[in-house]
């Protein structure tokens, strides 16, 4: 990546960052000359640990001369001159299998979704930003209601501050619609993982959502607001040539227009008469 190339920002650059070892690496094989120049005696080794090769079998504790890794496409559209035929392997290495296990896919759609205002509210921090605001900020949290998808956006001088900012929120929202907050989905980030916020959640009534360990994916609503507000912040202050620090402002502005456009998982947005927070 160059500092030229189009779609991306100039922090980001990889020009910006110093490479200390430039050392090019083995990527796939090893090659160990046990015996001297013997062909079939030279191993080749794979480092993800599937297939190890050398030309003499009987120096294998376990060989598996089955079919495997492309030879099949190789063998039967003919791109490979003298490649004997092979029979297909019935051994499967389960340690293998248990070394490359990833993770399934976690669907970006809710199976459940709310069926009145406050019923569920999505809610995460995004932060610190450099530099500091104009109101000295680094951070800001955003409220999200399940059901009308509209946000509020609060900023903070400190992660510890999101206590504070919730209770002025939960009186905003509940006092405008006659309503209660009913369950808070959050991640696992210490600021909502105290004591006092879930005593003060226990004490009026408020569920907590909090997703498995190490998937921020489940607090996905609030996590996508987070970037498609931040791609609108870094495009208007680029193109509009601002200063970073009235990145704030620029928020504010992102979120007064999100709030008033419609979104995919909406086919028609609910009305909601509250302003940005």
């Amino acid at each position: 990546m160059t500092a030229v190339e189009i779609g991306h920002y100039q922090y980001e650059c990889q020009e910006n960052y110093a490479d200390l070892e430039d050392v090019e690496e083995m990527v796939l094989m090893a090659y160990v000359d046990r015996l001297g120049g013997d062909q079939h005696v030279v191993w080749y080794i794979d480092y993800g640990c599937s297939n190890h090769m050398c030309g003499d079998s009987s120096l294998f504790c376990e060989l598996e001369e089955g079919f495997n890794k492309g030879l099949k496409t190789l063998q039967t559209k003919g791109m490979v001159r003298g490649l004997p035929s092979f029979s297909e392997g019935e051994i499967v290495c389960t340690n293998c299998l248990k070394g490359k296990q990833h993770h399934d896919v976690i669907s970006r759609r809710s199976t459940w979704r709310a069926s009145e205002k406050l019923e569920l509210v999505h809610t995460d921090i995004y932060g610190p930003i450099s530099p500091f605001s104009e109101g000295n900020k680094r951070y800001f949290i955003c409220f999200i209601d399940d059901y009308s998808r509209n946000a509020w956006v609060y900023f903070l001088a400190y992660k510890s501050d999101a206590f504070t900012t919730f209770k002025l929120f939960k009186a905003l929202v509940e006092k405008e619609t006659g309503l209660s907050i009913k369950c808070l989905r959050t991640d696992r980030g210490g600021e909502f993982t105290s004591n006092e916020f879930k005593e003060y959640c226990k004490m009026n009534g408020i569920k907590r959502q909090l997703p498995a360990a190490y998937t921020p994916q489940q607090n996905g609503v609030a996590e996508r607001k987070n970037r498609s507000v931040m791609n609108m912040v870094r495009s208007l202050l680029v193109e509009k040539n601002v200063p970073r620090k009235f990145w704030a402002e620029a928020v504010n502005w992102a979120f007064y227009v999100l709030n008033r456009c419609p979104t995919s998982s909406m086919k028609e947005r609910h009305q909601w008469k509250l302003g940005v927070g």
